[in-house]
């Protein structure tokens, strides 16, 4: 269930160990519409195109880079606002290039390509899931109801199979949001700052009381030539004047205007006169993604599995959803080849990625508590201060964003 990242990178790994696979996926056609920028560990990417879940073609940023080169990648330069035209940089942070930044509409794209026609059923929304010793019912909403072995839930943060696996789980309010942008490199304004991030691959992090705003590249979408999109982020309170209705997002375009308001007021006082044009976006481009975590007790109820954030949704801190999602695939297929029954496999799964997807959700509730809602003395941290920072954050993990490289 669910056409997305997670459940193409399922099909794609159960249909090598011999699954006869179909995918539920309930949107038609709009899934290849989304633009937002998504960074994965560079190993990952590699790992994925040697074992041809991804084209070696296929585009992100820093392009065509070897696993050496990735690791090279330039510092995370993190900067406050000080009256400058520039801003203050405070630290420049080593080990982001141990990531590469991908057009989520990109990245879907390749592994949609890798699920046969056959086995891909867009426009079909599951109203019910029910389980026996036997075998698993799915009921559509037309009310034809199909039989299979196993069903594993890659339907999202509000996922319906979830709720089967673990009925006490629920999202829990972090109490702040994202704003998000993106938008063709050729409306930025002015392409100083853009150009000394492509040349360098070195990224800004704007911090201020109470948040932080983050940019890094990606492609553009495919069959608009090689061109890159402007991405960027802002972690910040609640505006008073926005509503919420629990983990949904508000899209493009639907951001009331009053609430806009609150965006190009921060975005004027934290972010430095030459790092705007980075920032930059009309309420046209401009979505809102209320933070929240969740996370369970088990992967597994049963024939039914869970994967990517299904599973478990992280904050967005640990650049996670994507690569959570493929590694659960990459973990299944690397299991199914030493157990060859479904109980053995999906305890094995369970053993394994349960555990790994709890630590992740708590790593992130420590970024945002030390990143926006506990944020530091910017200004009086020295860059020893901010590497014993980091380390608290991590507490003995290992993250490719967060100063190391190893993972």
């Amino acid at each position: 269930m669910g056409g997305s990242i997670g459940g193409c990178a399922a099909a794609i790994a159960l249909g090598r160990l011999g699954c006869d696979v179909t995918v539920f996926e309930r949107s038609s056609g709009a899934l290849r519409d989304r633009g937002s920028g998504i960074a994965i560990p560079g190993d990952l990417r590699h790992e994925l195109i040697e074992h041809a879940y991804l084209p070696a073609g296929y585009r992100c940023w820093p392009d065509d880079a070897t696993p050496d080169d990735i690791r090279r990648a330039g510092a995370r330069r993190w900067v406050i606002a000080d009256g400058s035209p520039a801003g203050r940089l405070l630290w420049e942070q080593p080990g982001f290039g141990a990531a590469v930044c991908n057009n989520w509409s990109v990245l879907w794209q390749g592994l949609r390509a890798r699920v046969p026609e056959t086995s891909y059923r867009d426009g079909s929304t599951v109203t019910a899931v029910v389980q026996d010793d036997t075998g698993v019912d799915v009921v559509l909403d037309d009310g034809v109801t199909e039989r299979f072995d196993v069903v594993f839930g890659a339907d999202g943060y509000r996922s319906l199979v979830r709720s089967l696996v673990d009925s006490v789980s629920h999202p829990r309010d972090a109490g702040y949001i994202l704003w998000r942008g993106n938008f063709p490199e050729a409306e930025l304004s002015d392409r100083r700052a853009w150009d000394e991030v492509v040349a360098t691959t070195s990224t800004p992090v704007v911090v201020f009381d109470g948040g932080h705003a983050v940019m890094y590249p990606i492609p553009d979408f495919e069959g608009l030539g090689a061109g890159l999109r402007v991405n960027w982020g802002i972690y910040a309170t609640i505006p008073p004047e926005l509503e919420l209705d629990g983990p949904s997002s508000i899209p493009p375009g639907m951001v009331p205007p009053e609430v806009f308001i609150h965006l190009e007021r921060l975005r004027a006082t934290v972010i430095p006169p030459d790092l705007q044009p980075l920032w930059a976006g009309s309420t046209d481009i401009v979505s809102i993604q209320p933070i929240y975590d969740e996370k369970v007790d088990r992967y597994v109820e049963g024939r039914l599995a869970l994967i990517g954030d299904a599973a478990t949704l992280a904050r967005p801190h640990t650049g996670s959803g994507a690569t959570k999602a493929m590694r659960d695939a990459r973990c299944l297929e690397q299991l199914g080849v030493e157990h060859h029954d479904w109980s053995s496999l999906l305890d094995a799964y369970d053993a394994h990625q349960a555990p790994a997807g709890r630590a992740l959700v708590e790593l992130g509730r420590r970024i945002g508590r030390d990143q926006v809602e506990q944020t530091p003395p910017w200004t009086d941290m020295t860059s020893n201060d901010f590497d014993a920072w980091v380390s608290g954050s991590l507490s003995g993990q290992r993250l490719y964003f967060y100063g190391t490289t190893d993972d």
